[in-house]
């Protein structure tokens, strides 16, 4: 009984001990928040940054408190009265408006600008007279500070995954589709889409849906996806329709260097081959070295037609396109692909595209308090857009050359007056600014 009573009062020494070790263990380590510290943690220990979204994104006002990187922390809000005490302005380069932004700028503001769209909307955008006023980028071009090239692909697995895939025996019984397939209501681009289609129309059969060069209706159940098609972009319905077709034009609205959206993935992921023009670097970023067909490789749209006719009647050269559903060893090749995807996904941000900017301008201005040191100046290598509009080779000539010409010198114009109005760090008005730009345009410096 005594040997019983000391061993029960052994295990329970032993079971205090243990609690006392977790207990102490628990003391040290992050506690729970997927890992990270409590928010109270670190700011008690040091300054929070307020970073302000300058161009709100949502109605109504947004605030938010985030750790970033494990370690960062930072407030954002969309209250500009808060401007004195900010250590960064976030621009959306969507919603920058000429007359509105945070003048006189204070010496510790850092300026950072996130914009994934082609100049289309904002002439202004490729130039450096207006770059160089930020000091943190996010745009499409692999020289930002956060790329955004391989955005508009959400993982590797879409482009490797056979479930739209449909073999090319049976693609061939479809007698009433055409072999290539338009989807587009954004006409008139800078970069001649419309012009080139047309043509190409001349010499072999396009079905055409969607507002421009419109020679087919969508089914119905397509129809509705047209209403919200920002949120659709990659619906099963829509992969299904394109993995029927041979070829899909896949043409950006703009020529800017890494500037790929889902034009180019869409058409890989159901199965089918892309016919590009857009980014010059396309061929960096293509699942391996033979996945699309490149327009600017044809001398005009009937070598393309005859070369479309050649695929279209040889089953093996056609499937070599399709290494990337077809070969189970090695389905991509491209180790630049691979690695981008693997980065981005280790750093965006619950898979939000602006909470993961939130939380890279968040990083860089911890980062320049820690090394004390000042922030670097954008420049035209963090956007990477031709400033004349650029079109593939036709015998056509492009109809809205002129005005697309004129639009992009405007924007040069406007970067210009606004490096001006910048440098001059004094707040202007709306009125301000169309003044001097119509003084520039009747000097005919525009």
């Amino acid at each position: 009984m005594i040997h019983l009573h000391f061993s029960r009062w052994r295990k329970l020494l032993i079971a205090l001990a243990i609690i006392g070790f977790l207990f102490a263990v628990c003391q040290i380590l992050p506690s729970e928040n997927n890992g990270k510290p409590h928010l109270e943690t670190l700011e008690s220990a040091s300054d929070v940054p307020l970073i302000i979204w300058w161009t709100p994104l949502v109605e109504g006002g947004y605030e938010s408190r985030r750790i970033c990187d494990l370690s960062n922390i930072c407030r954002f809000t969309t209250k500009r009265d808060k401007l004195g005490d900010a250590g960064a302005i976030l621009f959306y380069g969507s919603n920058v408006k000429t007359d509105d932004f945070p003048l006189p700028r204070l010496p510790h503001h850092i300026w950072a600008l996130i914009h994934e769209e082609s100049p289309r909307n904002v002439p202004f955008m490729p130039y450096n007279d207006w770059l160089q006023h930020f000091n943190f980028t996010s745009t499409f071009s692999r020289n930002s500070n956060v790329p955004l090239t391989t955005y508009y692909l959400t993982n590797v697995e879409n482009l490797t995954c056979p479930t739209y895939t449909i073999p090319i025996g049976e693609k061939s019984r479809y007698k009433d589709h055409a072999l290539v397939l338009f989807i587009q209501s954004d006409c008139d681009t800078m970069s001649g889409r419309d012009d080139y289609v047309k043509e190409l129309m001349n010499y072999i059969k396009v079905d055409s849906f969607g507002t421009c060069l419109k020679n087919r209706n969508l089914p119905d159940r397509l129809q509705k996806l047209q209403h919200d098609y920002l949120n659709n972009l990659y619906a099963p319905e829509l992969l299904k329709f394109i993995g029927r077709y041979k070829f899909v034009i896949s043409y950006e609205n703009g020529v800017c260097e890494d500037y790929i959206t889902e034009k180019f993935w869409r058409p890989l992921i159901a199965g089918s081959i892309p016919i590009y023009y857009g980014s010059p670097s396309i061929k960096d970023w293509s699942p391996n070295e033979k996945s699309f067909i490149d327009v600017r490789d044809f001398k005009s749209p009937e070598s393309l037609a005859m070369y479309l006719k050649e695929l279209d009647a040889d089953d093996r050269a056609y499937n070599s396109y399709l290494n990337h559903k077809y070969n189970m060893l090695q389905p991509i090749t491209n180790k630049r692909l691979l690695n981008d995807l693997n980065m981005r996904k280790t750093a965006m941000h619950n898979g939000d595209l602006f909470q993961s900017f939130e939380c890279a301008v968040c990083s860089h201005v911890h980062d320049l308090k820690k090394r004390k040191s000042e922030s670097l100046m954008a420049s035209e290598r963090h956007y990477q857009c031709a400033h004349d509009p650029v079109y593939p080779s036709m015998y056509a000539k492009v109809s809205n050359y002129d005005d697309w010409y004129s639009i992009m010198n405007i924007g040069k114009c406007k970067a210009r007056i606004l490096d001006t109005l910048f440098r001059r760090n004094k707040n202007y008005t709306n009125e301000d600014f169309t003044n001097i730009l119509n003084k520039e345009l009747s000097l005919g410096k525009c």
